[in-house]
């Protein structure tokens, strides 16, 4: 009988259970969308025990079509900021995805550069802290009721054993957790006036939790006693997943594309334009800039304008286009200005070209992708040196043209790996062998998109910052 592990790994718009050997072979996967409750434009957020239960059926369905794996252990990751509210007997009370703004209010509030000294980020709606002091504030009645937060991917391993612990790269996204000390930090939580006790103990990537509970045994008829191994938030993990060290560069293509860069230290730029993270080993960080919302734009785009296309036929589509017809800026973080952008920009050469069709801005998404990984890789190499080879994962990087313009418009080879696609689930993997001391197989190259000269991508690239930087402008006013 075959080893293997139990992986869950909760993304923005979905979740996804697998079954996959030890070798990192997916024998059986299982997706379900997350159900947001939308409160307004602003807020949004998601019933744990429903969240749950949805959990357990994606679970039921994998096991069922991998009968012949001996599960050792389970593990998952998750969207980091994201967190769930538990109340005394450990019940969730609500989920804050990290797509919740509800504390965008908030961001005038704190003492920016001390925030941004102590914890490597930005004092900020996208974190952790921001959408819990503003839950407590708009919910009177029941704040009282919450006792306990804990990230998405913990409380599953909390569902899962009854062990609730905060992993450090999960809780570096709190605000409330000190950078130089690897600590949860009593003068954040005096700061944002949130309770210390509300804070787990931390644990390390690729601990034991504890063993799954009688009550979940029935998920898993062939296999005995199960540990439960703790991984850590998505982004870290994916660049585990293929390998990644200490002078690395990598980035992360998906809903949102963080361009990351792991270092010995933690560092911070006056500028503030970049954020610091822990990486999973113990005394190392992470660098990282994100041109934000990214792929999902591509996604949504494609699904409400071009259902017809599969992403193959787009990629064909492209194979035959040269310089863009349309201009795109979508994507939603900054950090050249270390600033958010609320608004987009289209831009289109007039007269319209006569052959212009949804498929151009679709090309023209792709761009925006590929500039804000230039823009923010230069902000990168700015910060923490000159940058070599990058290694490529996630997704997003499945589009062949994708990966040559960023290797174009970089002027670096862009380094793909065996398992890329699927970086958060291989990183699970990596981690369960860790603990289970099997040995971690050497990362195989795939691919290296070898830069190009390209007549007119620098060009595009010069024009779409002058549009990045003028959005921004009207967003400041």
């Amino acid at each position: 009988m075959r080893k293997g592990y139990l992986v869950i790994d909760v993304g923005t718009g979905n979740t996804k259970a697998a079954i996959v050997t030890c070798d990192g072979q997916i024998i059986s996967e299982h997706v379900m969308d997350t159900n947001y409750i939308y409160e307004d434009d602003m807020q949004c957020h998601f019933s744990p025990e429903e969240f749950w239960e949805d959990i357990l059926h994606v679970v039921e369905q994998c096991v069922a079509e991998a009968k012949d794996i001996h599960i050792m252990s389970i593990t998952s990751t998750s969207i980091r900021q994201g967190i769930i509210l538990l109340d005394e007997q450990g019940k969730g009370i609500i989920g804050l995805p990290n797509i919740d703004n509800r504390g965008a209010y908030l961001e005038s509030r704190y003492d920016k550069e001390y925030i941004y000294n102590k914890t490597g980020k930005w004092a900020a709606r996208y974190f952790s802290a921001f959408k819990l002091v503003a839950y407590l504030e708009s919910h009177p009645a029941t704040s009282h009721q919450v006792k306990k937060i804990v990230s998405i991917s913990d409380w599953i391993g909390y569902k899962f054993t009854g062990v609730l612990k905060y992993e450090h790269t999960q809780a570096c996204e709190t605000l409330l957790y000190d950078m130089a000390t690897s600590t949860w930090s009593k003068e954040l939580c005096e700061l944002f006036d949130v309770d210390f006790a509300l804070l787990p103990e931390l644990v390390e990537s690729a601990a034991k939790l504890g063993c799954v509970s009688r009550e979940y045994s029935y998920l898993f008829p062939n296999t005995g006693e199960i540990n439960y191994i703790v991984s850590s938030a998505d982004t870290q993990v994916a660049a585990f997943g293929i390998g990644a060290n200490v002078g690395d560069t990598i980035i992360i293509a998906g809903t949102t594309t963080p361009i990351i860069s792991i270092t010995k230290d933690f560092m911070v730029d006056k500028q503030k334009r970049c954020w610091s993270n822990r990486y999973i080993y113990e005394h190392t960080y992470v660098l990282e800039v994100n041109a934000g919302v990214t792929g999902l734009n591509y996604q949504r785009f494609k699904h409400n304008c071009l259902q017809s296309y599969t992403y193959e036929a787009l990629e064909n589509r492209y194979a035959h286009m040269d310089k863009p017809k349309v201009l795109v800026c979508l994507s939603t973080l900054d950090f050249a200005t270390a600033s958010p952008t609320n608004n987009g920009t289209i831009q289109l050469e007039t007269p319209i070209d006569a052959s212009l069709d949804m498929v151009d801005f679709a090309y023209g998404i792709i761009l925006d992708i590929v500039c804000g990984i230039r823009r923010n890789l230069d902000v990168l190499a700015d910060i923490n040196g000159i940058i070599g080879p990058i290694i490529g994962v996630g997704g997003g990087l499945r589009s062949p043209l994708m990966c040559q313009l960023i290797a174009d418009l970089t002027q670096k080879p862009l380094l793909i790996y065996e398992g890329y696609e699927q970086g958060s689930i291989r990183g699970c993997v990596l981690t369960c062998n860790k603990y289970n001391n099997v040995a971690l197989n050497a990362r195989k190259k795939l691919m290296t998109y070898t830069p190009k000269n390209n007549n007119w991508i620098e060009d595009y690239f010069v024009k779409w910052c002058d549009v990045r930087e003028k959005s921004n402008e009207s967003t400041d006013s």
